[in-house]
């Protein structure tokens, strides 16, 4: 090193080491300045630029993961078109569709195996959970099926009864549910509760309520026997007294008598104007009727009454 070149060298040092200082504070100002810069506008540079993925034609639950990943987040969804026979759950659920909006991505939908209509700008109504209240288990079972959600639990509407099993409650009828009123697409895993009785029971007035008491059987009646027949009308004195054809010079009773006609019915002993059937107390005695019929005061089988009944 020459003299010159010491002198400059010393020089500097003789500065006391400011020039040093002041160079190192200058270089860090420079790298802080170009650091900031990149954190202003790099970020939102990167997002212009990229924007969110295309998630056209993925299903539901892959698009909102890739979406996630982004950095976006779930927006509306719409339905473009409705296939009442497939299924409502969000793994069914096709991406037609697809809209930035601030942090989010709203979806325009259809169903797995329903196509993606021409005029995106359509929009169909999402079904709600129907109310099952009122309906058949089978019913509801059925809808559920058809919609993708099985996880379907029949339990009893009353609270102290035990839970039917949805196999053997298709019978049963539907008092309540939960959830009530939601929207599709419904979640894979979503579970459906029914709450049912057997057939022939009303619902409790509240879903868990006890079930009521049944109630006692009648005691039964003691057994009567058959009602008796009308006492018979009693006999005009005409009838007692008898139209045989006597003349009444003999005795009624005896049917002797000087002065009798051959052959009536009031020449022989007995009780005369007898009706049949009519109760009798003259036991086993023989009576006639009006016209002159013989009759006998007898019980039959069957029918221990004395009744006047042909001889």
């Amino acid at each position: 090193m020459d003299k010159k070149s010491k002198g400059l060298l010393g020089g500097c040092l003789g500065c006391g080491g400011t020039v040093p200082i002041l160079l190192i504070a200058l270089i860090g100002c420079g790298a802080l300045l170009s650091a900031t810069d990149t954190d202003e506008g790099g970020g939102d540079a990167s997002r212009e630029e990229g924007g969110a993925p295309d998630v056209v034609g993925m299903a539901l639950p892959e698009a909102v993961d890739a979406l996630d990943g982004a950095g976006f987040g779930e927006g509306d969804l719409r339905l473009l078109a409705a296939d009442g026979d497939a299924p409502w759950i969000r793994s069914a659920m096709v991406v037609c569709g697809q809209e930035e909006a601030a942090s989010a991505v709203d979806l325009s939908l259809v169903q797995e195996g329903t196509d993606c209509p021409g005029d995106p700008d359509g929009a169909a109504e999402w079904p709600e959970l129907p109310d099952f209240t009122d309906g058949a288990v089978s019913e509801a079972v059925k809808w559920l099926d058809g919609a993708g959600l099985t996880e379907v639990r029949v339990k009893s509407a009353f609270g102290d009864a035990g839970d039917p099993g949805k196999d053997e409650a298709g019978d049963h009828g539907v008092c309540g549910q939960k959830p009530a009123g939601h929207k599709a697409p419904f979640a894979d895993d979503l579970q459906v509760s029914l709450y049912a009785v057997a057939p022939g029971v009303e619902c409790p007035e509240t879903v868990g309520d006890p079930a009521p008491k049944p109630e006692p059987e009648p005691e039964k009646e003691p057994e009567t026997g058959p009602e008796p027949e009308p006492e018979p009308a009693p006999q005009t004195e005409e009838e007692q007294s008898g139209s045989g054809g006597s003349d009444g010079s003999g005795d009624p009773g005896t049917g002797s008598g000087e002065g009798s006609d051959s052959g009536g019915g009031s020449e022989q002993g007995g009780v005369q104007g007898v009706h049949p059937g009519a109760f009798c107390d003259e036991h086993w005695q023989y009576g006639y009727t009006a016209k002159g019929t013989l009759m006998q005061c007898t019980p039959k089988a069957g029918d221990d009454r004395f009744r006047w009944r042909a001889a």
